[in-house]
């Protein structure tokens, strides 16, 4: 066995607040009778340092400096922080979240080299975007530099060993976890219909595309009311194309939303209409809370989602067949009600913070096994 109490650092890139964000942090508070976790980022005070210091912990914020020179995104002096911090702390293993972060920590491995390299994937890295071709670029060269790879889907982890066999032997999957909370969704729904979308509202989310499948649904059930959670990046354009359509009076755009519970409880089911996902935390908060799910079938989705069980897979993209499932779910609410059972099962067997908590252990333990 390995001794007490190693020192382990979890970096993120930034101060945003998605699922794997709360997920590794709620890990990290977790009692652990073999590592001492550290949680940082190289961005500002924001939504995640909160979140932490609400879970009694204390992060390092690494760029809450005035520095203006910036090198790979990050501001100078955040970067000398992380440098001192990571030679005076002595840290066994630094996982880090974030591309970027990850080639500036393979860099100051050079100058200390004393510490295991763990990298997260939590998307997956597939696509023809532009930091995707240079992703995987990059790891078919520089694998080598990286001790060990963490996807949160099969979907990522199949993509990192297509960029390179040899990168077979260094990866695993570990799914987020959450926290069970007493399930507290009242025996009747309410007199008005809610369905959730939970996501940042950013293209890829597909919020634009997702209008028009509100239209049509609208037209069978004039009741409805979609409750939109998630911090809006792309500047109103959304507000003003809901206006267009005029559909204001089905939409209501709540803005981000660090606890989605209450917003979950009284809906019906969520739908998760985007082009591009890891394997989204919001889909075992969902199934947490007894509502199925619907979304397209990319991605790590099909990993969280069992067809026709606890939600429905769509086509990637076809809008007739997700108004569809819309409409089926409205018509047949019992059988909406004993899909989110099952998901809540699920949830219990599979994606509990404990689990999470265990497997990533497991792994960082085998890690240091072997220095």
């Amino acid at each position: 066995m390995i001794s007490q109490n190693r020192k382990i650092l979890i970096l993120f890139s930034s101060d945003s607040l998605g699922g794997t964000e709360v997920s590794l942090t709620r890990m990290a508070v977790q009692k652990s009778n073999l590592f001492k976790y550290q949680l940082a980022t190289m961005g500002e005070f924001g939504d995640w340092s909160d979140f932490c210091i609400k879970n009694k912990s204390t992060p390092k914020v690494y760029g809450a400096t005035n520095s203006k020179l910036k090198i790979l995104g990050f501001k100078l002096e955040s970067i000398i922080n992380l440098f001192k911090d990571i030679k005076f702390s002595k840290y066994e293993l630094i996982y880090v979240l974030g591309f970027r972060a990850s080639i500036l920590l393979r860099i100051l491995k050079l100058f200390l080299n004393n510490f295991k390299l763990v990298v997260g994937i939590r998307w997956n890295p597939n696509s023809k975007k532009t930091l995707d071709k240079v992703f995987r670029l990059s790891e078919s060269i520089l694998y080598k530099s990286v001790d060990h790879y963490i996807c949160n889907s099969r979907a990522a982890n199949n993509t990192m060993i297509l960029i390179n066999q040899n990168i077979k032997k260094r990866v695993s999957i570990i799914y987020n976890g959450i926290i069970l909370t007493k399930d507290n969704r009242e025996n009747s729904y309410e007199k008005n219909i809610y369905i959730i979308f939970p996501a940042n509202i950013i293209r890829t989310k597909g919020h634009i595309q997702f209008l028009d499948i509100i239209s049509e649904v609208i037209k069978k059930f004039p009741n409805i009311k979609f409750l939109m959670a998630g911090k809006d990046k792309m500047n109103g354009e959304l507000n003003i194309k809901i206006k267009e359509k005029g559909l204001g009076e089905y939409i209501e755009v709540l803005g981000f939303k660090k606890n989605l519970n209450k917003l979950m409880i009284k809906s019906r089911f969520m739908v998760l209409p985007t082009f591009s996902e890891g394997c989204p935390t919001s889909i075992i908060e969902a199934f947490a809370n007894k509502i199925p799910v619907i979304a397209y079938s990319i991605d790590g989705i099909p990993e969280l989602i069992s067809n026709g069980e606890d939600g429905f897979l769509i086509d990637p993209f076809n809008k007739e067949k997700f108004a569809a499932k819309i409409i089926y779910f409205l018509n047949n609410p019992n059988d909406a009600v004993g899909m989110g059972e099952k998901g809540r099962l699920k949830v219990e067997k599979l994606f509990t913070i404990s689990k999470c908590a265990i497997n990533h252990e497991k792994l960082f333990e085998k890690l240091l096994k072997k220095q």
